[in-house]
């Protein structure tokens, strides 16, 4: 009687632990993991041509002398917000600068005085490219009436956030 019984002790253990071990159908199980992350907007940058150089000039017959150069304004709008920006010129109150000379300047509607003016501006917008290059031609006029001499003056541009009007 105790072999018998030991023998369905052990058999009873032997078929739960089949039981036991057999693998369970259930529906598909899932697991969760939250990403996260803060991001700081970074600047609001320009960088313009770093020199106009008309060079020399020989004030003659003609009553008006004009030249032309090229430049570039670059914004870089690493802010992360796309809410616009605006640039503006101005030529600063220093110098030696003869004011009967008269720098022009694309996208500008006057000749460039000490007065900010409008030259480019980005709408704010859901994207735009973070990095805009506004090339630019400056034309200096130069009437013969000025003395001779050397001159110089600096031009500033202006870069705010959001344009006017935004």
């Amino acid at each position: 009687m105790k072999k018998v019984l030991i023998n369905g002790l052990v058999t009873g253990m032997l078929f739960g632990t089949v039981q036991v071990a057999m693998p369970a159908y259930a529906d598909v199980l899932k697991g969760e993991t939250i990403a996260k992350t803060s991001i700081e907007g970074g600047e609001l940058l320009i960088s313009a041509t770093n020199e106009l150089n008309f060079g020399a000039l020989t004030l003659g017959t003609e009553a008006l002398t004009t030249i032309k150069k090229t430049g570039e304004i670059t914004v870089s709008d690493y802010r992360g917000t796309y809410v616009g920006w605006d640039v503006k010129i101005a030529k600063a109150d220093v110098g030696t600068w003869d004011n009967a000379m008269l720098i022009d300047i694309t996208n500008v509607d006057n000749a460039v005085n000490t007065a900010p003016q409008n030259f480019a501006a980005q709408a704010k917008a859901e994207s735009y490219d973070l990095v805009q290059e506004k090339p630019f031609d400056a034309t200096l006029s130069v009437p013969n009436s000025v003395n001779a001499g050397d001159y110089s003056t600096t031009l500033t541009w202006t870069l705010t956030s959001g344009p006017e009007g935004n």
